[in-house]
């Protein structure tokens, strides 16, 4: 049996994308997570969201993570987005704010650094192989 690539991001992730700015633009080209996937000859479980935020890509490996049997993963990565993103759970998924006033650049960068290094101390526990960008 093959062993897992788990990824989570924004839309250079999101297997479905689609653009908005484009709407015509034919985007169904595998996305990174897929085309690296098949180079390491993993399968691939790819969470990516367009517009997503830390909180959205942080709780979906978080969740993937748990529901998982940890020897079926063979790597966590996490391309990380940007900061001012803000993600919501809803009743039928997530939802974003794409560039959120509340707080202070200062209060938006630490609150990224600490999904990065929550991620990192909850694969650590597992013994999980992660790389994060």
């Amino acid at each position: 049996m093959k062993k897992i690539l788990l990824a989570s991001g924004c839309s250079w992730t999101d297997k479905n994308f689609e653009s908005t700015s484009h709407p015509e633009m034919d985007c169904s080209w595998p996305k990174w997570p897929e085309l690296l996937a098949k180079k390491l000859d993993m399968d691939c479980i790819n969470l990516g969201k367009r517009g997503a935020g830390q909180e959205y890509i942080y709780s979906s490996l978080l969740e993937e993570i748990v529901e998982t049997n940890k020897d079926r993963i063979g790597l966590v990565m996490a391309l990380w987005s940007r900061a001012r993103r803000e993600d919501f759970e809803v009743e039928w998924g997530w939802t974003n704010i794409r560039e959120s006033r509340n707080g202070t650049i200062e209060y938006f960068v630490n609150r990224s650094i600490r999904y990065m290094f929550s991620l990192q101390i909850l694969c650590e526990r597992y013994n999980l192989p992660l790389k994060q960008f």
